[in-house]
Protein backbone atom coordinates (compact mmCIF):
# COMPACT_ATOMS: atom_id res chain seq x y z
CA UNK A 1 0.00 0.00 0.00
CA UNK A 2 0.96 3.36 -0.78
CA UNK A 3 -1.04 5.30 2.59
CA UNK A 4 -1.64 3.75 5.99
CA UNK A 5 -4.91 5.30 7.27
CA UNK A 6 -5.35 5.82 11.28
CA UNK A 7 -9.13 6.40 11.66
CA UNK A 8 -11.87 5.22 14.59
CA UNK A 9 -14.29 2.72 14.51
CA UNK A 10 -16.43 5.44 15.71
CA UNK A 11 -16.47 7.74 12.58
CA UNK A 12 -18.82 7.02 9.85
CA UNK A 13 -17.71 4.96 7.11
CA UNK A 14 -19.02 7.62 4.64
CA UNK A 15 -16.30 10.31 6.74
CA UNK A 16 -13.28 7.48 6.16
CA UNK A 17 -13.67 7.10 2.72
CA UNK A 18 -14.18 11.23 2.23
CA UNK A 19 -11.23 11.41 3.97
CA UNK A 20 -9.29 9.17 2.12
CA UNK A 21 -10.52 10.06 -1.50
CA UNK A 22 -9.73 14.28 -0.54
CA UNK A 23 -6.20 12.91 0.31
CA UNK A 24 -5.89 11.37 -3.23
CA UNK A 25 -7.23 14.51 -4.86
CA UNK A 26 -4.85 16.68 -2.63
CA UNK A 27 -7.68 18.17 -0.56
CA UNK A 28 -6.28 19.33 2.91
CA UNK A 29 -10.41 18.78 4.23
CA UNK A 30 -13.39 16.03 3.21
CA UNK A 31 -16.06 18.34 3.50
CA UNK A 32 -16.60 18.78 -0.28
CA UNK A 33 -15.70 15.59 -1.41
CA UNK A 34 -18.55 14.19 1.03
CA UNK A 35 -20.66 17.07 -0.92
CA UNK A 36 -20.07 15.22 -4.03
CA UNK A 37 -20.99 11.62 -2.51
CA UNK A 38 -24.29 12.55 -1.62
CA UNK A 39 -25.23 12.25 -5.20
CA UNK A 40 -25.34 10.37 -8.09
CA UNK A 41 -24.01 13.10 -10.57
CA UNK A 42 -21.33 14.07 -7.87
CA UNK A 43 -20.69 10.45 -7.58
CA UNK A 44 -19.95 10.42 -11.31
CA UNK A 45 -17.82 14.31 -11.08
CA UNK A 46 -16.07 12.15 -8.20
CA UNK A 47 -15.23 9.15 -9.94
CA UNK A 48 -13.76 11.52 -13.20
CA UNK A 49 -11.69 12.94 -10.46
CA UNK A 50 -10.05 10.14 -8.99
CA UNK A 51 -9.81 8.37 -12.22
CA UNK A 52 -5.81 8.93 -12.80
CA UNK A 53 -5.03 7.71 -8.89
CA UNK A 54 -7.28 4.31 -9.84
CA UNK A 55 -4.60 2.37 -9.34
CA UNK A 56 -3.29 3.92 -6.13
CA UNK A 57 -3.91 1.89 -2.71
CA UNK A 58 -4.34 2.60 0.96
CA UNK A 59 -4.38 -0.22 4.52
CA UNK A 60 -6.96 0.71 6.13
CA UNK A 61 -7.51 -1.89 9.07
CA UNK A 62 -11.83 -1.73 8.95
CA UNK A 63 -11.00 -3.64 5.05
CA UNK A 64 -7.29 -5.06 5.47
CA UNK A 65 -7.84 -6.97 8.99
CA UNK A 66 -9.83 -10.30 9.14
CA UNK A 67 -12.48 -8.71 10.84
CA UNK A 68 -14.50 -12.56 11.14
CA UNK A 69 -11.39 -13.72 12.99
CA UNK A 70 -11.45 -11.06 15.60
CA UNK A 71 -14.65 -8.90 16.02
CA UNK A 72 -17.47 -9.86 13.98
CA UNK A 73 -19.68 -11.99 16.29
CA UNK A 74 -19.72 -8.75 19.05
CA UNK A 75 -20.14 -4.89 18.86
CA UNK A 76 -20.08 -2.47 22.02
CA UNK A 77 -23.25 -0.65 20.85
CA UNK A 78 -26.91 -1.98 19.63
CA UNK A 79 -26.72 0.85 16.60
CA UNK A 80 -24.66 1.83 14.01
CA UNK A 81 -23.68 5.45 13.09
CA UNK A 82 -27.04 5.87 11.34
CA UNK A 83 -29.22 4.67 13.89
CA UNK A 84 -29.57 0.76 12.59
CA UNK A 85 -29.14 -2.32 14.64
CA UNK A 86 -26.12 -4.05 14.19
CA UNK A 87 -26.75 -7.71 12.74
CA UNK A 88 -23.62 -9.83 14.60
CA UNK A 89 -22.03 -12.43 12.63
CA UNK A 90 -23.28 -16.04 13.29
CA UNK A 91 -19.67 -17.63 11.18
CA UNK A 92 -17.80 -19.97 12.56
CA UNK A 93 -14.26 -18.54 11.94
CA UNK A 94 -12.39 -19.22 14.88
CA UNK A 95 -12.23 -15.75 17.27
CA UNK A 96 -8.24 -14.61 18.17
CA UNK A 97 -8.41 -11.21 20.45
CA UNK A 98 -4.44 -12.09 21.66
CA UNK A 99 -1.76 -14.62 20.97
CA UNK A 100 0.08 -15.40 17.93
CA UNK A 101 -3.03 -15.78 15.39
CA UNK A 102 -4.55 -12.32 16.32
CA UNK A 103 -4.58 -9.96 13.80
CA UNK A 104 -5.29 -6.97 16.06
CA UNK A 105 -2.21 -7.36 18.95
CA UNK A 106 0.76 -6.37 16.70
CA UNK A 107 0.12 -2.98 15.12
CA UNK A 108 4.02 -2.41 15.92
CA UNK A 109 5.08 -5.09 13.75
CA UNK A 110 2.46 -4.64 11.08
CA UNK A 111 3.81 -0.93 10.42
CA UNK A 112 7.39 -1.98 10.98
CA UNK A 113 6.53 -4.74 8.11
CA UNK A 114 4.48 -1.97 6.03
CA UNK A 115 7.48 0.36 6.30
CA UNK A 116 10.14 -1.90 4.65
CA UNK A 117 7.49 -3.75 2.34
CA UNK A 118 6.21 -0.93 0.83
CA UNK A 119 8.63 1.85 0.18
CA UNK A 120 7.41 5.52 0.39
CA UNK A 121 4.75 4.80 2.50
CA UNK A 122 2.81 7.34 4.31
CA UNK A 123 0.30 8.07 7.32
CA UNK A 124 -2.89 9.51 6.56
CA UNK A 125 -4.55 10.63 9.62
CA UNK A 126 -8.64 10.66 9.02
CA UNK A 127 -10.11 12.75 11.87
CA UNK A 128 -13.22 12.51 12.21
CA UNK A 129 -16.04 15.71 13.02
CA UNK A 130 -15.55 14.94 16.87
CA UNK A 131 -11.89 14.36 17.06
CA UNK A 132 -12.77 11.30 19.16
CA UNK A 133 -9.63 9.78 17.17
CA UNK A 134 -7.50 11.38 19.82
CA UNK A 135 -9.01 9.55 22.72
CA UNK A 136 -8.71 6.36 20.71
CA UNK A 137 -5.39 4.64 22.50
CA UNK A 138 -4.84 2.34 19.13
CA UNK A 139 -4.91 5.60 17.45
CA UNK A 140 -2.27 7.76 19.54
CA UNK A 141 0.20 4.39 19.40
CA UNK A 142 -0.46 4.78 15.23
CA UNK A 143 0.57 8.31 15.41
CA UNK A 144 3.73 7.60 17.54
CA UNK A 145 4.58 4.57 15.84
CA UNK A 146 5.07 6.24 12.55
CA UNK A 147 6.42 9.25 13.64
CA UNK A 148 9.41 6.75 14.84
CA UNK A 149 9.06 5.14 11.52
CA UNK A 150 9.68 8.74 10.52
CA UNK A 151 6.56 8.04 7.68
CA UNK A 152 5.40 10.97 6.28
CA UNK A 153 1.95 12.02 7.70
CA UNK A 154 -0.81 14.15 6.91
CA UNK A 155 -4.26 15.16 8.63
CA UNK A 156 -7.13 15.33 6.62
CA UNK A 157 -10.76 17.33 8.57
CA UNK A 158 -13.75 17.22 7.64
CA UNK A 159 -13.19 21.25 7.94
CA UNK A 160 -11.25 23.90 9.82
CA UNK A 161 -14.09 25.22 11.95
CA UNK A 162 -14.11 21.95 13.87
CA UNK A 163 -10.46 22.93 15.19
CA UNK A 164 -12.18 26.07 17.10
CA UNK A 165 -15.01 23.24 18.20
CA UNK A 166 -12.92 20.95 19.76
CA UNK A 167 -9.98 23.11 21.01
CA UNK A 168 -9.94 21.76 24.52
CA UNK A 169 -10.23 18.32 23.48
CA UNK A 170 -6.94 18.88 21.66
CA UNK A 171 -5.36 20.46 24.79
CA UNK A 172 -6.03 17.65 26.69
CA UNK A 173 -4.70 14.58 24.89
CA UNK A 174 -3.61 11.92 27.54
CA UNK A 175 -2.81 8.38 26.83
CA UNK A 176 -3.51 7.40 30.19
CA UNK A 177 -7.62 8.74 29.87
CA UNK A 178 -7.63 7.08 26.19
CA UNK A 179 -10.12 4.36 25.50
CA UNK A 180 -10.47 1.36 23.86
CA UNK A 181 -13.70 -0.62 22.21
CA UNK A 182 -12.12 -3.50 24.70
CA UNK A 183 -10.32 -3.36 28.22
CA UNK A 184 -8.00 -5.81 26.72
CA UNK A 185 -6.74 -3.99 23.83
CA UNK A 186 -6.27 -0.50 26.27
CA UNK A 187 -4.24 -2.63 28.83
CA UNK A 188 -2.04 -4.20 25.68
CA UNK A 189 -1.18 -0.64 24.81
CA UNK A 190 -0.73 0.51 28.35
CA UNK A 191 1.67 -2.24 28.71
CA UNK A 192 4.20 -0.82 25.97
CA UNK A 193 4.51 2.68 27.50
CA UNK A 194 7.25 3.20 29.98
CA UNK A 195 6.84 6.72 30.89
CA UNK A 196 2.83 8.06 29.80
CA UNK A 197 4.43 11.49 30.77
CA UNK A 198 7.18 10.99 27.89
CA UNK A 199 4.54 9.33 25.81
CA UNK A 200 1.89 12.16 26.20
CA UNK A 201 4.99 15.00 26.03
CA UNK A 202 6.01 13.32 22.07
CA UNK A 203 2.48 13.03 21.24
CA UNK A 204 1.49 16.79 21.69
CA UNK A 205 5.23 17.90 20.18
CA UNK A 206 3.97 15.58 16.99
CA UNK A 207 0.59 17.37 16.60
CA UNK A 208 1.03 21.04 18.02
CA UNK A 209 4.76 21.52 17.27
CA UNK A 210 4.67 25.27 16.35
CA UNK A 211 7.00 24.49 13.02
CA UNK A 212 6.81 20.69 12.11
CA UNK A 213 3.34 19.64 14.07
CA UNK A 214 1.06 17.68 11.92
CA UNK A 215 -0.99 20.66 12.66
CA UNK A 216 1.43 23.80 11.79
CA UNK A 217 2.14 22.24 8.46
CA UNK A 218 -1.30 20.91 7.74
CA UNK A 219 -2.16 22.84 4.24
CA UNK A 220 -5.63 23.76 5.71
CA UNK A 221 -3.73 26.35 8.45
CA UNK A 222 -4.44 25.82 12.37
CA UNK A 223 -4.98 29.60 12.79
CA UNK A 224 -4.78 30.90 16.20
CA UNK A 225 -6.63 27.59 18.10
CA UNK A 226 -3.40 25.14 17.16
CA UNK A 227 -1.00 28.39 17.91
CA UNK A 228 -2.86 28.52 21.80
CA UNK A 229 -2.25 24.62 21.96
CA UNK A 230 1.24 24.72 20.62
CA UNK A 231 1.69 26.48 23.74
CA UNK A 232 1.45 22.79 25.87
CA UNK A 233 4.94 21.96 23.98
CA UNK A 234 7.51 24.06 25.62
CA UNK A 235 11.25 23.86 24.68
CA UNK A 236 12.17 20.60 27.35
CA UNK A 237 9.01 19.02 26.18
CA UNK A 238 9.77 19.35 22.40
CA UNK A 239 12.99 17.60 23.29
CA UNK A 240 11.43 14.80 25.54
CA UNK A 241 9.58 14.33 22.18
CA UNK A 242 12.76 12.74 20.29
CA UNK A 243 12.97 10.27 22.73
CA UNK A 244 9.65 8.51 22.44
CA UNK A 245 10.61 5.68 21.21
CA UNK A 246 12.41 4.57 24.26
CA UNK A 247 8.36 5.05 25.94
CA UNK A 248 7.33 2.05 23.99
CA UNK A 249 8.75 -1.36 24.96
CA UNK A 250 8.62 -3.38 22.10
CA UNK A 251 8.46 -0.52 19.08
Amino acid sequence: PRTMVTHTWSNTFSNLVAAVFADCLVHATFDSVLALMGSQEGLEELQRRLEPQAKRTCWICALSVNQHATICSRTRKPQDSTGHDIRLCGCCTPKHSSGDECEVNKFDDMMAFLYVASPGLRQLVALDPRFDLLDRIWCMAELVEAQKLKLPQALNLISPAVLETHASQLRSVDIRQAHASHPEDRELILSKVKDPDAFNTALRDLLFNPTVGLFAVWPGGGGPMVQAASALVDSAGAMAGLAIAPGIASM
